[in-house]
């Protein structure tokens, strides 16, 4: 079984990987869509929905980093009998 710290880390890296998805899909519409037909609403609703997802995934990871470290920090200070 999982730590909550480590399926935190787990959750913030899948956020993650979906914003890639979702940002590298506005990429590529940009890219193959005709220069003169107007804006890509597809391709900017993606990277609408990749933004969001990006800040929550480091927010995530940044959180479980830190829990971790003080969690490690309080195993090893505590005394041993």
């Amino acid at each position: 079984m999982m730590s909550t710290t480590r399926a935190a880390a787990v959750v913030g890296g899948i956020l993650l990987a979906l914003s890639g998805v979702l940002a590298g899909g506005f990429v590529v519409t940009t890219l193959l869509s005709e220069p003169d037909t107007g804006a890509n609403i597809g391709g900017g609703l993606m990277m609408l929905a990749a933004i969001p997802l990006a800040i929550a995934g480091a927010v995530v990871l940044i959180v479980s980093a830190l829990f971790s470290y003080l969690a490690r920090r309080e195993a090893t200070s505590a005394p041993r009998a």
